[in-house]
């Protein structure tokens, strides 16, 4: 009998200035594209004041595109921090491992980690 658990994966990059230079790109694309969102909402904030519903409806939606932009802007932070050749923590994605009497426990409690040299993956440890 096995039984599927879920566990965090880590994907961490080796961190070298040509993956450096990307993902601050990419970083700032996405800010863009939350900047955008939240001079739409905020638009539509100001043409809806009168219902209160909406109100905070809309308020929910700039605080939370907000709060992005602001992780975003730390993970640009973070990545400008972080030496060449030092392992840089991408994301925690939620994974599933199959898991069977006799296994190892640590391989359940522990998280996965997939590593990578900036372009592919270079080594899974599980």
């Amino acid at each position: 009998m096995s039984v599927s658990v879920k566990r965090a994966v880590h994907v961490q990059v080796a961190m070298d200035e040509s993956f450096r230079k990307t993902y601050i790109a990419v970083l700032n694309q996405f800010i863009g594209s939350l900047n955008d969102k939240l001079s739409s909402y905020e638009s539509a904030q100001r043409s809806r004041k009168g219902d209160s519903s909406f109100g905070s409806y809309i308020a929910e939606k700039i605080n939370d595109t907000v709060l992005k932009i602001e992780q975003f802007k730390f993970q640009i932070e973070r990545v400008k921090l972080t030496k060449v050749g030092s392992p840089f923590l991408v994301s925690t994605l939620d994974g599933y491992v199959e898991t069977t009497i006799g296994d190892d426990v640590m391989s359940v409690l522990g998280p996965a980690i997939i590593e990578s040299d900036g372009q592919r993956i270079s080594r899974i440890i599980a």
